[in-house]
């Protein structure tokens, strides 16, 4: 009996999750997609239920109404899983194997590379999501970047219909480590501990664009940007936040460097900045970053510079940044030569 009722199950949740391939592909091509893969299989009796989905791709064409050329491709997409993930509304989606997405629009184009990444989709929106590993290209104009990221989860909330002054596209995500992030001068220091939320409101008019491009939003808001520089507890940490314009990216930003001498210490020996700074200040600014407690309180001091940002770039000078650096710790300078 229990075998009999065991089957029941399998098969009428085998049907759900073909339903749900089905209206999601129809929603793909209303929306100017096209869907491509091989027959669906079902899989998962005794233990749960699953659809196998083999090659799966998604494209969208440029077009005059979505100027913007976006794909996807997989060795294999599961719908389903153990009978556990069927506990709640949210709906287990696994890409095995590896997969990749890219995107690219008038200014630029970015990829997406990983394998093995396991997703709960919500019908209310917020979703999660988590990989072993995710490797991130992008190029525009202000950027041009590739990243590795480990051990990365996090959710994501998707508003269709938001306003102006709501979140219409969220993201919180947290990441062990990344590579390959590149700050002026070349300095591009392995991360670690990253964590992310950023939001961006709805369009600022009654049209509503696609959610791949800029004029579908209104601004971006950067609630917690943050990073440790080592694997120490006492690291080097540095937090960002702030609120930029779309789709012109401009606006303001603040920094907050917790237990910043070891990280001044590395900066120092790095020859194009060591370079930029007056020889005259070396000394000072060496003998500071050894200076390691406050005298107040015996904890890491930290450091905040607010800053503008134009059209993606930040706005940071050295003739703004050396005065700061004086003010903050006494340090005795000559004038800084423009």
């Amino acid at each position: 009996m229990l075998a009999i009722l065991n089957t029941l199950c399998w098969l009428l949740m085998e049907r759900r999750l073909e339903h749900t391939l089905s209206q999601a592909e129809a929603l793909a091509r209303q929306n100017g997609w096209t869907t491509t893969h091989a027959t669906p299989h079902r899989r998962g009796w005794p233990i749960g239920a699953w659809l196998e989905v083999s090659n799966p791709t998604l494209l969208h064409p440029k077009s005059t109404q979505a100027p913007y050329d976006a794909g996807w491709t997989g060795q294999t997409l599961v719908l389903g899983g153990g009978w556990w993930s069927f506990a709640g509304q949210a709906l287990l989606v696994t890409l095995e194997g590896r997969h990749a997405a890219r995107l690219s629009g008038p200014d630029g184009h970015g990829t997406l590379l990983g394998q093995n990444i396991h997703l709960r989709l919500s019908p209310h929106g917020l979703s999660g999501f988590r990989a072993p590993e995710l490797r991130i290209a992008l190029s525009f104009p202000t950027v041009e970047q590739t990243l590795l990221l480990h051990a990365l989860s996090g959710q994501v909330l998707v508003a269709p219909h938001a306003r102006a002054d709501a979140t219409r596209f969220g993201v919180t995500a947290h990441a062990r480590d990344m590579t390959g992030l590149t700050f002026p001068f070349g300095y591009a220091p392995p991360l670690h501990e990253i964590s992310l939320a950023l939001a961006l409101s709805g369009p600022a008019t009654a049209k509503t664009d696609s959610f791949f491009l800029p004029s579908g939003y209104s601004d971006l808001r950067v609630q917690n940007a943050a990073a440790s520089f080592y694997s120490t507890p006492d690291s080097s940490r540095i937090t960002v936040s702030g609120r930029l314009a779309l789709p012109a990216l401009t606006g303001d930003l603040t920094a907050t460097l917790q237990h910043w001498h070891e990280l001044g210490r590395q900066l120092l020996s790095v020859p194009a900045i060591r370079s930029q700074i007056p020889p005259a200040m070396l000394p000072d600014l060496e003998k500071a970053t050894q200076d390691t407690k406050d005298k107040t309180t015996g904890k890491g001091r930290s450091l905040t510079v607010s800053f503008p940002v134009l059209n993606g770039r930040p706005v940071v000078e050295n003739a703004l940044l050396f005065p700061l650096l004086t003010q903050k710790f006494s340090i005795p300078t000559q004038p800084v030569p423009h």
